[in-house]
């Protein structure tokens, strides 16, 4: 993320988790011994419907990257395109049609969960999360040396070594006020 956003570069790691899933759903839905006719029409809306949307954040994606061919992918925001990608993959979206529900389908007919053991990870860094990380530390650390100090102002002022300290300074600067008086 950058200021918020999230960064071309983390919608592309996105994109690729989506087509994961999309892949090792198909590839469960195809597996099937019995296939619903409800369950087909709904899977090859949502494929339909994919392909539109997937087309559609790549091109965009490709006119971001082109127009601002100068700053780096990791600090360009995108954020419109990751968040139609999240709508797709959110997995509180339970409405019929959605890849949730579909995939829900398909694992109630087969008995076992799709398990998406080879998902690509999301490897983009996040600035923001790091500049904060930074800043917390820098911050911990201020506090920490201001209260060392506070500390240690206090036991110098009110310690036997302190008052001794001090009381041996003024009276050395009597004494030499008095030598140069008399002297």
């Amino acid at each position: 993320m950058i200021l918020g956003k999230h960064t071309l570069a983390e919608t592309r790691d996105y994109l690729e988790v989506a087509d994961y899933r999309f892949k090792e759903t198909g590839r469960a839905y195809d597996a099937l011994a019995t296939k619903p006719p409800a369950l087909t029409e709904q899977w090859q809306k949502l494929q339909a419907q994919w392909a539109v949307i997937r087309k559609e954040i790549v091109d965009s994606l490709t006119r971001k990257a082109i127009a601002s061919w100068s700053v780096p992918s990791t600090i360009l925001a995108t954020e419109p395109e990751f968040q139609r990608i999240a709508a797709i993959l959110d997995s509180s979206a339970w409405e019929g049609g959605s890849l949730r529900n579909v995939t829900k389908q398909i694992e109630d007919l087969r008995g076992t969960k799709i398990l998406y053991e080879n998902q690509p990870s999301q490897n983009s860094p996040d600035y923001d999360a790091g500049l904060f990380q930074k800043l917390d530390a820098t911050t911990r650390a201020t506090d920490a040396a201001a209260e060392k100090a506070k500390e240690a102002a206090k036991n110098a002022a009110t310690s036997n070594t302190g008052l001794l300290v001090g009381g041996t300074i003024i009276g050395t600067l009597a004494l030499l006020g008095l030598a140069k008086r008399y002297l």
